[in-house]
């Protein structure tokens, strides 16, 4: 029988600093942000080489109550991250011969996804996001207690609409991933929640984790408050549900407890003698199982790629409204790190986080344009594209006439791209690829039958862009 996991140490950190100077210079990062982007409370906590190296709570979890942060107990909803525990249950049951990655989904179901398609969709496709379903977000959050209802019947009664062939093209969906926990849940004989609870938080010893909403007795007194700074001041907002898709952000969870499961996920499965999966099905889930482009990230089995700074990362962002994470591994370092903020204007700072810490820790080399026919292809490439994260058959389409990118060449060696008001240029670093000399960041263009098709950013690896 497995055994709790040991709490983790707080050592060195070979290769980044020791303890102190790593303490230091997050404090210092940390401190900024909070000044610059009115943050009220947050939560990092960094593991490396199979230790808890720096655990902090900043600011408060109820402002009103003057209640600080304690990286331990403190509960952050941790929106999408919440899936990389759906994709560990996933995993597991493959390991136990339950579940065939490659196998129609439908054998899994108690009803059928229609066949749009000749190809079936399969845990693979549901995965790697490339299922090809459109998005609807509608029912996905709710400040309301009465609209949970149970998985499988709203599910069933909500199916978005096939709109691409399984397997072409990644397009972040959230129904996927309630699809697959549905499955794990139908397949365990046991509700998902309860699940995750005796699969995962229990051997590893997350005593401050959970995926009921809202957080049950024992721990609810631990719960962040969510917030909202408006008319110079943080505004307590509802607690959110995520109603009928409790395997895509439900979770619930301390800084200290998810340092458990990235040590898990950096053990290949395991902590210790603690192991919730193999070394051979954990190794699975972190290797490139999909991608748009080979120069940019891809997905492995439910964590996304981040390539930045000559490194290979992987992990998954959450993003609900009043409460932003992310969390990031590099398995070739052993370290990985999560960081929560309790308030709205922490969504652009869980990657300026990420960004500033790979600078300090990690310095990229300069950026090398090369030389070719910029003029002729620049051109090629100018037109408007539409990211593929969309509704294709409701009302929802309308939204995308807005969220479209425009690409045009600035001159003989740049490309000028615009997105939200903003515009960031681009030089060519390799075939149709192009990279931001400021940032870092990429992007790469698909060419089909002489015409060029599809945009790729490299931060992005979750969607295309289709030219229109």
């Amino acid at each position: 029988s497995q055994q709790p996991a040991p709490s983790p140490v707080v050592g060195r950190v070979p290769g980044i600093g020791d303890s102190t100077e790593l303490a230091g210079f997050v404090d210092g990062v940390m401190a900024t942000l909070f000044r610059e982007r009115k943050i009220a409370g947050a939560v990092v906590a960094v593991v490396k080489d199979g230790r808890l190296v720096h655990s902090k709570g900043y600011g408060h979890a109820d402002v009103a109550r003057g209640i600080p942060v304690d990286p331990a107990r403190t509960l952050f909803r941790a929106g999408s991250v919440s899936k990389l525990f759906t994709w560990t249950a996933v995993m597991q049951q493959v390991e136990a011969g339950r579940i065939d990655l490659d196998r129609d989904i439908n054998e899994y179901l108690d009803w059928k996804i229609p066949a749009t398609f000749a190809e079936p969709i399969t845990m693979r496709h549901l995965m790697t996001h490339t299922a090809g379903f459109e998005d609807d977000a509608r029912g996905l959050l709710s400040d309301d207690s009465t609209s949970i209802t149970p998985m499988g019947p709203w599910l069933a009664a909500h199916e978005p609409a096939r709109v691409r062939p399984p397997g072409t093209f990644s397009a972040y969906s959230n129904y996927s991933t309630a699809l697959a926990g549905y499955i794990v849940q139908r397949i365990a004989g046991i509700e998902y929640e309860r699940y995750i609870e005796e699969r995962i938080f229990a051997p590893l010893g997350m005593t401050y984790a959970t995926f009921v909403q809202p957080a049950p007795p024992s721990l609810a007194e631990h719960q962040s408050v969510g917030y909202r700074w408006t008319d110079g001041r943080f505004e307590r907002m509802p607690f959110e549900y995520t109603p009928a898709q409790s395997p895509v952000g439900s979770l619930s969870i301390s800084g200290e407890a998810m340092s458990r499961f990235m040590l898990a996920h950096l053990g290949l499965g395991a902590i210790g003698s603690t192991r919730i999966l193999g070394e051979a099905t954990a190794r699975q889930m972190q290797e490139r199982g999909f991608a748009h482009h080979s120069a940019m990230s891809g997905w492995g089995l439910g964590f996304y790629e981040m390539l930045s700074h000559g490194i290979r990362i992987i992990g998954h962002g959450g993003d609900p409204q009043w409460v932003h994470s992310l969390l990031w591994l590099v398995p070739e370092d052993q370290l990985g790190v999560f960081v929560s903020y309790n308030t709205d204007t922490g969504g652009a700072v869980t990657d300026q986080f990420r960004e500033i810490f790979l600078d300090h820790y990690y310095p990229a080399a300069p950026v090398r344009p090369i030389a070719g026919d910029f003029a002729t292809t620049g051109a090629r490439l100018e037109g408007t594209y539409l990211g593929n994260r969309r509704g294709y058959t409701t009302f929802l389409k309308a939204f995308a006439l807005s969220g479209g990118v425009v690409v045009r060449k600035d001159s003989d060696t740049t490309l000028a791209v615009t997105s939200d008001g903003s515009t960031r240029m681009f030089v060519p670093t390799g075939p149709l690829v192009f990279t931001d000399p400021i940032a870092g960041e990429t992007l790469g263009f698909r060419e089909e039958g002489g015409k060029i098709t599809h945009a790729f950013f490299g931060e992005l690896p979750m969607m295309a862009f289709e030219r229109v």
